[in-house]
């Protein structure tokens, strides 16, 4: 047990002296990097041939110190301990993140400046650049996590790293719309593109960071994450007049507001319509705003698709509450089912548009005649039958007069009902 001992001591005495050796190596490779890039057009002659060599060298150098930062975060992922971190001094812990901040401004330096850029690559080539220097951005927080684990522990950024990192990509996707106006889109691009995957971050952490009881448990204890989430995607839709971050905002929203009725113990067995009447309603819109880029056909399916999901919500919330409190039936459920489907009849006839007339017809006498179902059975109100069945007699009757004294005029109208869209 003691040769063991003495054999792991050893080990890890040898682990950390190479540690403390690629440190030093990777600061003389990045040291290096800079002198070739920038430091030799300061001291010598822009004609020297010194200059050329030192841009050829410069790849090299710069691989070599990513290949030893690489060595160096590996071996404080090996020493690193919980709460205490990987037992490196002070000094060494601010060099390693020095230099790997100069390794990220050389980085940006060569993407803004053709003339810098060791390998002469293209101005869509040096945006890797750009990733480049946001991959070291990361890994100084990793740096920073596995040798000061206790600048982590504080409670605004254990409570609150999410919205840290969504407020960063708000930032990214400012600075990528200003570098945009400036015509600078080496940095526009990467930065937009990296600003939208930002948000999912948290959501794809929970998976990790939590122990979910139920599947909507990953998304955290309050869906103000995924409302950040939907104003994000939605601000960057006005602004690029993007329909793909316009279906990312509505679904975010959407989440959102599935979890905050998740955890008011809403659920969608009880109340289907406030699950699924805003994603149709979202879905509408998206119709309306699109109707020209769809075909008739597209059209006309999100159309029926949208309004049954919203009319058939509606109606399984009145039965299910009829069905489960009897004659303590909630009056406002018919009532939200009268006035959508009357909005969706009077929009049809306003948008000339058949699918909103037939459904709101359709789901506006299946919302009376369930009513007076209710009240004839469950009330014990049978004489309602009596007088629906002769308030409908006289209707028929009444329609029949008319069509036969009105005749050309009611087929004509049937012919123009025909000629509206879909």
């Amino acid at each position: 047990a003691t040769t063991m001992m003495t054999m792991m001591i050893g080990v890890r005495a040898m682990t950390m002296m190479i540690g403390v050796r690629a440190i030093g190596a990777m600061c003389a490779a990045a040291m290096m990097t800079m002198i070739c890039s920038f430091g030799l057009k300061k001291v010598i002659s822009s004609k020297s041939d010194w200059i050329g060599i030192g841009r050829r060298m410069t790849p090299l150098f710069g691989g070599v110190s990513i290949l030893t930062l690489g060595l160096v975060l590996t071996q404080e992922w090996i020493w690193c301990q919980d709460n205490i971190g990987a037992p490196l001094v002070a000094t060494e812990v601010v060099a390693v993140g020095v230099i790997v901040a100069a390794m990220l401004a050389i980085c940006l330096a060569f993407a803004v400046r053709a003339d810098w850029d060791p390998l002469s690559l293209s101005p869509s080539g040096r945006q890797a650049y750009v990733y480049i220097a946001e991959a070291l951005a990361v890994l100084i927080g990793v740096h920073l996590r596995l040798t000061k684990p206790e600048l982590f522990n504080f409670g605004f950024i254990r409570d609150y790293w999410m919205y840290l990192i969504v407020g960063a990509a708000f930032t990214g996707a400012g600075l990528s719309e200003w570098f945009h106006r400036r015509k600078l889109s080496v940095l526009s691009l990467p930065l937009e593109r990296t600003a939208l995957l930002l948000p999912l971050l948290p959501v794809i952490g929970f998976w990790f960071l939590k122990d979910p009881q139920t599947p909507l448990a990953l998304v955290g204890r309050t869906p103000d994450v995924w409302f950040l989430m939907g104003a994000f995607y939605g601000l960057l839709a006005y602004m690029r007049r993007s329909a793909v971050c316009g279906i990312l905002s509505v679904l975010a929203a959407n989440m959102g507001l599935w979890v905050a009725l998740h955890h008011f113990d809403i659920g969608f067995l009880h109340h289907p319509q406030l699950w699924l009447i805003p994603i149709a309603m979202a879905a509408l819109a998206a119709e309306f705003l699109h109707h020209e880029r769809l075909s008739a056909t597209q059209s006309t399916v999100l159309r029926y698709l949208s309004l049954s999901v919203i009319y058939i919500s509606s109606t399984t919330d009145m039965f299910i509450d009829m069905f489960m409190h009897g004659v303590s039936i909630d009056w406002r459920l018919p009532v939200v089912l009268m006035l959508l489907a009357t909005a969706g009849a009077m929009a049809g006839v306003m948008l000339r548009i058949r699918s909103f007339l037939i459904l709101g017809i359709t789901f506006l006498v299946l919302d009376i005649v369930t009513m007076i179902w209710y009240a004839a059975e469950d009330l014990e109100q049978t004489w309602i039958w009596y007088a629906s069945g002769i308030v409908l007699g006289a209707a028929i009757i009444a329609v029949f007069a008319v069509f036969e004294k009105r005749r050309h005029d009611l087929l004509a109208a049937v012919e123009r009902f025909k000629e509206r869209e879909r």
